[in-house]
């Protein structure tokens, strides 16, 4: 065999190899590129994930925080309503307290009311005891040391009307001023209307 036959036959080997390490690579480039690929649609949607994740997990706290806002808004704005709605109906109360202050009925009530009261703490009292009244009250000083036995005094601090059970060593026994009667009226009214808003 002459020697251009011998480098024609080792061209064509060799060109064969070469063609087989070229689609080898090509293949081999062919999966590489494929699998980076792949890697990196896998590692976008992990990062679409997470960023959705992220401004999901934003929006939720927003909203929590807004609805814990406005929930405390409301409940304020009720309280607010409440109080206003409290005030009114008291300052109607007081009106009327006022007005049967001023009628002609209301010295038979102070003089029943402390007739009354004096019979109840009668029972366990041991010293003598003074009824309290405010200064336009005193007219009726007679009658209450006749019906009760008990020495009417001025208490300035009773504007309202009503009275105070005083016993000889000066404590109260018994306060029934108009006053306190309605403080602890509005006091009852506000509680048991807290505890039914709150079985609501």
């Amino acid at each position: 065999m002459n020697v251009d036959k011998k480098l024609a036959m080792f061209r064509k080997v060799v060109m064969q190899e070469v063609e087989k390490k070229r689609a080898k690579a090509a293949s081999e480039m062919g999966e590489a590129f494929t699998a980076a690929v792949d890697e990196a649609e896998r590692a976008a949607q992990r990062n679409a994930q997470e960023r959705i994740q992220t401004e999901r997990f934003k929006i939720d706290r927003m909203k929590n925080r807004e609805s814990v806002t406005a929930s405390a808004e409301a409940k304020r704005s009720i309280i607010e309503l409440r109080e206003r709605l409290t005030d009114a109906l008291f300052t109607d109360v007081l009106s009327d307290v006022a007005a049967f202050i001023g009628s002609e009925e209301y010295g038979e009530y102070l003089l029943n009311a402390i007739s009354n009261a004096n019979a109840q703490v009668s029972v366990i009292r041991r010293s003598f005891v003074y009824a309290q009244v405010r200064r336009a009250d005193m007219a009726l000083a007679g009658r209450i040391k006749e019906m009760t036995g008990l020495i009417a005094e001025t208490a300035d601090d009773i504007e309202l009307g009503g009275f105070r059970l005083i016993s000889g060593n000066r404590k109260v026994i018994d306060d029934r001023t108009l006053a306190s009667r309605v403080k602890e009226a509005r006091r009852y009214f506000v509680v048991s209307n807290a505890a039914e808003a709150a079985g609501d």
